[in-house]
């Protein structure tokens, strides 16, 4: 079962954002979500999303910190205005009524991987079963948004789908 989004370079809190002379934009980027957005062997962040962010930064002029973390505490920081920039996020029409997004530069598909057993063809053939989900991913806004099941299995990322 594939399910196609957009990933976006960078978002901006239409709330919050404005530019200040000599003030650094507050960035945060996914620490674990490799190649897109990682931290590399000396701790900084990095991955495709991270390194595009980097060129645009540099080509426009723009100051900036960006501080990698938790996707679910960058998605928070975002929403509630304590950042200005994240590098990026999937659009969801729910997403555009709290942050503005910026023109897609990659097209991402997701899949539901389910045993060789499964009779799941479908999304709602997933209904009441239990699902392991990237907490506060796109995946998870969809599966909650479409009362799919009630037993979903937070993880921080996709690495440790025990942590939650």
């Amino acid at each position: 079962m594939k399910f196609v989004g957009w990933l976006l370079l960078v978002v901006f809190c239409s709330a919050s954002f404005t530019l200040r002379a000599g003030t650094p934009l507050k960035v945060e980027g996914d620490w674990h979500y490799p190649p897109d957005e990682f931290l590399d062997a000396n701790g900084e962040p990095t991955g495709f999303n991270v390194e595009l962010f980097k060129a645009v930064a540099e080509a426009t002029g723009l100051n900036y910190h960006i501080h990698p973390g938790p996707w679910n505490e960058i998605r928070t920081h975002l929403e509630s205005g304590e950042i200005d920039v994240i590098t990026c996020m999937y659009f969801s029409e729910e997403r555009s009524k709290i942050v503005s997004f910026s023109i897609p530069h990659t097209i991402v598909s997701h899949t539901i991987f389910v045993h060789s057993s499964s009779r799941a063809h479908s999304l709602d053939d997933l209904r009441n079963s239990r699902i392991i989900i990237q907490q506060d991913n796109i995946m998870n806004d969809i599966i909650l948004s479409k009362n799919i099941t009630e037993n979903v299995m937070e993880a921080e990322n996709q690495d440790h789908p025990g942590s939650r």
